[in-house]
């Protein structure tokens, strides 16, 4: 169970460092911010749709089940800890 807990945390803060780099890389405007996010329901429906399919295995199962409360939960970790959230938010 320990390893289980470990390869979830492992793999969240993987995504997160993408998603940081990404972010600080690109420093995206309106015009890439605004259909970036139109994506996050279709990404919702697809991560519940895999955790429901009886052939993912169970690890995978474990880890988009994570991805999916991360997704839909109403508490915003990322702007908080990356460094150029005080620009990013004043667009």
């Amino acid at each position: 169970m320990l390893e289980l807990i470990a390869g979830l945390l492992a793999i969240l803060a993987i995504a997160w460092l993408v998603f940081v780099a990404i972010i600080w890389l690109h420093r995206p405007t309106r015009d890439f911010a605004i259909p970036a996010l139109r994506t996050v329901p279709d990404v919702v429906r697809l991560v519940r749709s895999l955790v429901a399919d009886r052939e993912t295995p169970t690890i995978a199962k474990a880890a988009l089940a994570g991805l999916l409360a991360y997704l839909i939960s109403p508490i915003d970790l990322i702007p908080d800890l990356i460094p150029a959230s005080a620009s990013w938010t004043t667009w």
